[in-house]
Parts: structure tokens; C-alpha cells; sequence
């Protein structure tokens, strides 16, 4: 298949797309529980399992809402006493935590670089606020915004997620592709009306049926390059821009979420000290949303908005076209 429409901004799943999360956290159980030998992967795969499974009943509306970080550290103790395993209470707590410290799959830091040249991009993950900070400020990558699953009280695939991409965009979802590696996800945005690019990471999904599809991110990346060319309607890329989705200014002034109640924390961006471009040193881990600012402000050069949040459309950097 193939896009029929242009493209005027592309959204990006972030966890085992971009970053390659399973090789991560086998990885960090071999390195805490060495006596497991080739036995760490078979764990790493059925916590990520118990996870999952939790995400998907929130998502479902099964179960309230659960922090991120809660999740994959109550999923971790349970494998943990399945198989009559232990750590102490820091370790496990270290070892759940494996996600603010994720790699990226190769060529993948240069294929954004190239695609941000040309559009605006939008991470939309599943991981938390402090997670999302820290990861990218781990790989030095800029976003126009970063929408989580802490700023919605959602998992992919509510459709509320998607909604949330959109809305701070100030888009309409025939004009936004979203590229993943999990085909779930892909049918999700489809849902919305969102385009679809296909990532195959050899983890044998069904990849069929989606606008694009590609081997390799540098791949996708140039289909989307070449098809915004071809159609010269497209606004230009906001430079030196971030949005802390989920964070809006409400008709009365008060900052509010997604949701509608004013948050705990801000959640937003400040202006982030540093070159342009720079890797980061070692991030700190926030343990909660309190602290996300800080990480996610490492990621980028300037935070659009007050500290109060004050709602700005990234596109164009003036008031959202739609109501946030």
C-alpha cells in the first residue's frame, strides 16, 4: 500500500520500535541474576509477558490505572516468585527500572535526525513521564512532543492515547502517520483514522494491511520524506520545541490534564541547559511524575509554554488549532 494523502507530522511508538526494550531488559536480569545464564531471556520474555497483560486490562478498562513503573515492578516480583527467585527490595526495584536506560536499534538516531529535518515528530510511549525523560536523554533525541501514558492515565491501545496525539498536534488523523513495530498498535491508530507505517523488527507480527511498510526505519523514513515532497503542503518543522502532553491551559487559566483535574505535578518541560544536540550525562531515575520535568527538559532545547503549561500549537507555535 501506499500514501494517498500527504503527511504533515508522524508519530512515533517508542518501546521495541525505536528502542530496543527486549535485548534491554534480558540484558539487566542477566546482570542481576548471572546465576540464570541462558535462562535470563526466558524470565525477561515472561515478565514483559505479566506486563503486558496488566497494560492491556487497563487499557480495556479491566483494571484503574496504574504508574508505569508500578506495573513493571509488581510484574517483576511475581516472576521473581514464581520461580522461587530473590533479590533484595533495591535490587528488584533497580532491576524494574531497567527501562530508563534503553539503546536504541541501529541507524535509528540518524533516520530521526533525517525525518525531523522534514516534519514534526511525536513520541507516543506507554512509558511514564520520568522513564520517557531519562531514555531520551539517554540517546540525545528531540521531539516536537512527547505524549505518555502518565499524561492520558492510559495505555495503548485506548484510543484515548491516540486522541491525545492528535489534539496536541492540532491535526486532523488522515494527516498523521504513526509509525510501530507491533501491529496492534498500528490497528489502534487505524481506528482513529491515523495512517499506518509498518515497522518490521523480525518479531514475527502481521504486518500486512498498513499504508507503508518498511525494513528498516531509514527505510520508512525515506518513504515519508519522498511523499512529503511530492505534495509541497506541508507546514515547516517547529524548531527548538517541546510539548508536555497532557498539560493544557484551561478556559479559567488553571493548568488541567487530559482528564480534566489539575495534575500533582506539572509534568512540562523548562527551558533544558546544554547544547543543542549534546548527549547527556548519565540521567538521574525519578521515581515520580514529580521529577519528570527535569528529566524530559534534558531532551530538549526550549519548552513551549510557561511553567503553568499554557497550551501552544506546535505546528505553528501559536494557540492550538483545537482545544487541548
Amino acid at each position: 500500500m501506499a500514501l494517498d494523502a500527504p503527511v504533515t507530522a508522524v508519530v512515533f511508538d517508542v518501546l521495541g520500535t525505536l528502542l530496543d526494550e527486549d535485548r534491554a531488559r534480558a540484558d539487566a536480569v542477566r546482570r542481576a541474576l548471572p546465576q540464570l545464564a541462558d535462562g535470563a531471556a526466558g524470565l525477561a520474555a515472561e515478565w514483559d509477558e505479566r506486563g503486558g497483560r496488566v497494560r492491556a486490562a487497563i487499557a480495556a478498562g479491566e483494571l484503574p490505572f496504574q504508574m508505569a513503573d508500578d506495573v513493571e515492578q509488581a510484574a517483576l516480583t511475581e516472576v521473581l516468585d514464581a520461580h522461587g527467585l530473590q533479590l533484595p527490595g533495591r535490587e528488584t526495584a533497580e532491576l524494574a527500572r531497567f527501562g530508563y536506560r534503553i539503546e536504541p536499534f541501529p541507524g535509528t538516531t540518524e533516520a530521526l535526525a533525517a525525518l525531523r529535518a522534514e516534519l514534526p515528530v511525536v513520541a507516543l510511549t506507554n512509558a511514564g513521564l520520568g522513564q520517557a525523560g531519562a531514555m531520551f536523554a539517554n540517546v540525545g533525541w528531540e521531539w516536537t512532543a512527547v505524549v505518555s501514558a502518565e499524561s492520558v492515565a492510559a495505555y495503548k491501545p485506548d484510543p484515548r492515547m491516540y486522541r491525545q496525539a492528535l489534539e496536541v498536534l492540532g491535526l486532523p488523523a488522515e494527516q498523521v502517520v504513526l509509525v510501530a513495530a507491533h501491529p496492534w498498535d498500528l490497528r489502534a491508530a487505524a481506528g482513529e483514522g491515523l495512517r499506518t507505517a509498518y515497522l518490521d523488527r523480525g518479531t514475527g507480527g502481521d504486518g500486512s494491511g498498513f499504508d507503508l511498510t518498511g525494513p528498516d526505519l531509514a527505510a520508512l523514513v525515506g518513504q515519508l520524506t519522498s511523499s512529503t515532497r511530492r505534495s509541497r503542503t506541508y507546514l515547516p518543522v517547529p524548531r527548538r520545541t517541546f510539548v508536555a502532553a497532557g498539560c493544557s491551559a484551561s478556559p479559567t487559566g488553571r493548568r488541567t490534564t487530559a482528564t480534566g483535574r489539575r495534575p500533582k505535578s506539572t509534568g512540562c518541560a523548562q527551558p533544558a541547559r546544554g547544547s543543542e544536540g549534546r548527549r547527556s550525562a548519565e540521567p538521574s531515575m525519578p521515581s515520580t511524575s514529580t521529577a519528570a520535568s527535569t528529566a524530559i527538559s534534558a531532551t530538549v532545547p526550549s519548552a513551549v509554554g510557561s511553567p503553568a503549561c499554557s497550551a501552544r500549537n506546535p505546528m505553528t507555535g501559536g494557540p492550538p488549532s483545537r482545544p487541548v
